[in-house]
């Protein structure tokens, strides 16, 4: 049985294409599920985040969501589940001006601060982490205009609170997680909870928040319009999901 960890937002879900899940992937992803292997969902999204987008279009072995702090089986059932204290989070957030977005979730419900994005979820507004009354929070992440300054930000971050807080940057986004959660740390857990050799084991994703990934399993897979650093850390460059799951499988082309 071979397993296949996918990234989603840029690997699995398009928000620039107008089908932004495309049919030749779904169609390689049904293949795989038939002839007996494991396909999953690994990303710094919440789990609602991507339960409605995918719109029952694929049948998730499991889910690794909000960059590893949280584990579910195929029904959901929690195998591992880690929160952000919000004195974390409330330090963190403080050295963010008002030009970026800052999301949160707490209870499934998910909050934002200086708003800027048109969700396509209900979004309770608030004007600071102040607000807040629980001690922990799911999920966090900032929200930027640029690849640029979303760099500069999360460099900043890195050395101001390396030491209280994992933060993996996607794109114009950053993401964090409780310390010592990770995509990659998450996968090893998933390989000994469905007992899967690691020859057997898979990932693939397109942005620097899949290194972790990358560096726990061999077979990884990146795209050809990834940026070039991380097509560095994989040891295959492929243009689509299909064509992953092909070499999976050992499909030669037509």
């Amino acid at each position: 049985m071979k397993l296949l960890a996918s990234d989603f937002d840029g690997t699995l879900f398009f928000h620039s294409e107008k089908d932004d899940m495309r049919i030749k992937d779904l169609e390689a992803i049904r293949k795989f599920q038939d002839e007996g292997n494991l396909f999953g969902i690994c990303t710094g999204r919440h789990l609602k985040g991507i339960i409605d987008p995918t719109r029952d279009r694929v049948n998730y072995d499991f889910y690794i969501v909000n960059s590893g702090a949280v584990i579910l089986d195929k029904n959901k059932n929690v195998i591992q589940k880690n929160m952000i204290k919000t004195e974390v989070a409330k330090k963190v957030v403080s050295k963010i001006d008002k030009s970026v977005e800052v999301t949160f979730i707490i209870d499934n419900q998910f909050y934002a601060i200086n708003r800027k994005n048109d969700w396509p979820m209900r979004i309770i507004e608030v004007s600071s982490m102040d607000e807040i009354n629980e001690s922990e929070i799911e999920g966090l992440s900032f929200h930027f205009k640029d690849i640029d300054e979303t760099t500069k930000v999360y460099n900043e971050i890195v050395e101001k609170y390396n030491d209280i807080i994992d933060v993996y940057q996607n794109v114009n986004n950053l993401d964090f997680a409780p310390k010592g959660c990770s995509k990659g740390n998450a996968l090893k857990m998933i390989m000994d909870y469905y007992k899967i050799d690691k020859d057997n084991m898979n990932c693939i994703g397109d942005s620097w928040n899949d290194l972790p990934m990358f560096k726990s399993i061999e077979n990884s897979f990146t795209f050809t319009y990834s940026p070039v650093d991380v097509q560095k850390e994989t040891k295959h460059v492929i243009n689509n999901l299909e064509e992953c799951i092909s070499i999976i499988l050992d499909i030669q082309p037509c």
